[in-house]
């Protein structure tokens, strides 16, 4: 039997509808499976923001991002937990956005749930201190942080490098005590020399810093003075002694070159030697004398002359 074409039109565009309809209901979104973390809280202190959340996600496991407030979602700093919602090493009073994400498998990720504009609290690493640096021996310079505040301190922080030199590109120094030797420089050289504490996590103090010129391979004596032990002048009989100061590369000094001339000179002439930083000399008149004391080292090289000091 043949079907009209009328009816055999009307039966195609049926079968058609029923097919759009079936690929329509198909296409249709299915709610998500991962859901977002609910309810973020955060536990703020100066360098550690822990998170409070609740969630009825089937997720295993969770991807945080942090950053400063107003970065680029993807461009901050990433880690992933099973339910540990806790970022350390902040830096105190600074403003963090963060982000929470479920992750539900490799291929089922919620929507990041977002909690900006959150603000570390201030540093509690606030004490009063001071830097200073001496040198007693060639090889090393003593660098001591003090400080009479009782508070907590974990460990501290040193810097240092030629004068001028801009921070975070010098020689580091991480150290449990507030005294250290620096024992990598120059002679005869200026460094500027940075310290801080840290009390905690990323919580670390302000910077104190102090400028330090080394001492050369052969430095020259320091605090010249002349004392008189008595006697009488007029007889030539007056008693002196000369004493100084050797406190830096004392163990590289042979001996001293002692120089007692009538006037001040450019060019000391030594008049008696000793090993030892004091000498006594007798048998001094009346007249103006001056005196100058140089070290001669055991490399061979000579110091500088120290004086005059004056003295009759």
């Amino acid at each position: 039997m043949m079907i009209k074409k009328p009816y055999f039109y009307l039966l195609a565009i049926a079968l058609i509808f029923n097919s759009c309809s079936s690929d329509s209901d198909s296409d249709v979104d299915e709610p998500e499976n991962c859901l977002q973390v609910g309810n973020l809280s955060p536990n703020i202190s100066a360098t550690q923001i822990s998170i409070d959340y609740s969630t009825s996600s089937t997720a295993n496991s969770f991807e945080i991002e942090y950053g400063i407030t107003g970065f680029a979602l993807g461009t901050g700093t990433r880690f992933i937990t099973s339910n540990n919602f806790v970022i350390e090493n902040l830096t105190p009073n600074t403003t963090y956005d963060i982000y929470v994400t479920s992750i539900c498998s490799s291929q089922d990720r919620s929507v990041p749930a977002e909690l900006l504009a959150v603000t570390t609290s201030q540093s509690q690493c606030v004490f009063n201190k001071t830097l200073s640096a001496s040198q007693f021996n060639l090889d090393e310079i003593l660098v001591v942080l003090s400080f009479t505040d009782d508070i907590s301190i974990q460990d501290f922080q040193y810097e240092y490098g030629l004068e001028g030199f801009t921070l975070g590109t010098g020689t580091v120094i991480n150290d449990s005590s507030s005294i250290i030797d620096i024992t990598d420089f120059e002679p005869a050289t200026t460094y500027d020399i940075y310290a801080r504490a840290r009390c905690s996590g990323a919580d670390f103090s302000s910077y104190e810093v102090t400028t330090f010129t080394t001492s050369d391979s052969c430095p020259k004596p320091t605090q010249l003075q002349a004392i008189f032990n008595g006697g009488s002048c007029s007889g030539g009989g007056a008693q002196y002694t000369f004493d100084w100061e050797y406190t830096i590369a004392n163990s590289n000094v042979s001996f001293f070159d002692v120089s007692i001339p009538f006037a001040e000179v450019d060019e000391p002439v030594s008049n008696f030697t000793t090993s030892n930083t004091q000498i006594t000399i007798s048998g001094f008149s009346c007249s103006n004398r001056f005196v100058y004391v140089r070290a001669n080292c055991l490399d061979g090289n000579v110091s500088e002359w120290t004086g005059p000091i004056p003295f009759n």
